[in-house]
Parts: structure tokens; sequence; C-alpha cells
């Protein structure tokens, strides 16, 4: 049994829900989730920055994890980031670890540490892409890509990395270029949206390219239909000339 900061006992929560629970919450409160989540911006308004553990679980992710307030809150006690109340029911982000600027140019910092990774099957989770991730550096972010308007994965990530160092090193690790056996394409995120620009650009130029050719020949068959003879039904044609 251990024992809380308001005197009372708790069951300790085991050592790898411990550490799920802080990777889980502090995503939620990291530097590239929490300045994009408007619900947990507007929660953290309320009460100078705590949020009830209650509150916490309506995110479907740690609820699966843990639905136990006590148990979450005492899971946390060691993150850096996390704040626990006395009474462990609220949370916070640790005040002296200031969000950064929420600017263009931080979030160009972000897209350079950022990788773009493509050919993992449909029915992929995301627990077995951080697994798979977690030995080529400290992650961020994952970003799972999906279909508009719908919750179909595309089979592709952007993953943030804590480093440009380590989001470099990963796309040009050999030993990460296959998942369950298929092969992984992987670009660095500013490469992916330069190329990505280019074939936009190639594509737009093509169907302007092939509407002027549709329109050039709708004018040559209307300018042929102008000089075509005309022949009507009933009516004698008589050429004259001189012999």
């Amino acid at each position: 049994m251990a024992e809380t900061e308001n005197g009372h006992e708790s069951h300790a929560p085991p050592p790898e829900l411990a550490k799920k629970v802080i990777e889980q919450v502090e995503y939620y409160f990291g530097d590239i989730n929490l300045p994009r989540d408007k619900f947990l911006q507007d929660e953290i308004k309320k009460e100078d920055g705590w949020v009830p553990l209650t509150t916490m679980l309506k995110f479907n992710r740690l609820k699966q994890l843990c639905d136990d307030t006590e148990q979450l809150a005492n899971s946390l006690h060691d993150s850096l980031l996390i704040h626990v109340s006395q009474d462990n029911t609220k949370i916070r982000r640790n005040p002296e670890i200031p969000l950064p600027e929420n600017s263009l140019e931080y979030w160009q910092e972000v897209k350079n540490r950022t990788v773009y990774v493509k050919g993992f099957p449909a029915d992929t989770a995301l627990d077995e892409i951080q697994e798979f991730v977690k030995p080529h550096g400290p992650v961020k972010n994952i970003l799972m890509r999906r279909l508009k308007g719908e919750k179909t994965f595309k089979g592709s990530v952007f993953i943030t990395f804590a480093d440009k160092e380590s989001a470099q090193k990963f796309v040009q690790n050999d030993e990460a270029k296959e998942f369950k056996g298929q092969e992984l394409y992987k670009l660095m995120q500013m490469d992916y949206w330069t190329k990505k620009n280019q074939e936009n650009k190639q594509k737009r130029e093509e169907a302007k390219a092939l509407k002027q050719a549709k329109n050039k020949e709708t004018q040559d068959e209307s300018k042929k239909s102008v000089y075509a003879p005309i022949f009507v039904k009933g009516i004698i044609l008589q050429v004259q000339g001189q012999k």
C-alpha cells in the first residue's frame, strides 16, 4: 500500500501502467497537442490551469488505460511536466515549464523535426506505431492521417521527434524501412510538402492544358460547321459556269 499526499492509503499503480499514463497525459499537455486542443485549452482556463481527473477521463485513450482517478493521480506523481493537486483529484501542466510561443516560427521548427511515413496497413493501431518508432528516438507526437470525413486510416503518419537530428536519423535508418513485412516510404515533412506541392502544380498544369485542348477542339468544330455546305431537302441546286 502507498500513502498519498492527503494521507489516504491507495494501491500503487503497476510501474508499466504508471509509465503509460505519464506518457499519455504528458502528450495531452505537451507542446504540440495542447496549443491545438481547444477542449483542453478551455478547461485549463477555469481554475488556474487545474483540470479535474474526472474531466480527463473524457479522453478515451486515457480511460482505456485506467478509469480510476486515484490510480491516475498516483501514476502522475513522478511526472516532471504534470502537477497533481494535494487531494489527488486534479492535475495541471507545471507552471515552471511554459508552452512555447504559438508562432509561425515555432510551427516551422516543429515541421523541421517531423517525418512523413507511408506504408502502414489500414488496420494498424496507434500503439503499434508507437512501439515501432520508440527505439529510434524521443517522439513528441504521432498523427495518423485519415480519409476526409471518415475515420479510415490512410496508412500514413506524421511523426514529430524531440529534435531534428533524431528525425533525420529515422528517415535514413534502414532498420526502420519495413513494418510487418511492408516497405515504408519515409521523408522529412518539409521534403514531403515540397514534393506534394510540385505534384499538385503539375496536376493543375495538366488539367489546364487538357481544358485548353478541349476548348480549341470545340472552336475548330464550330468553324467547320460555319463553312460546311447546307443542303435542304426538296431544293434543286443549279450551278452555272463558262464552258
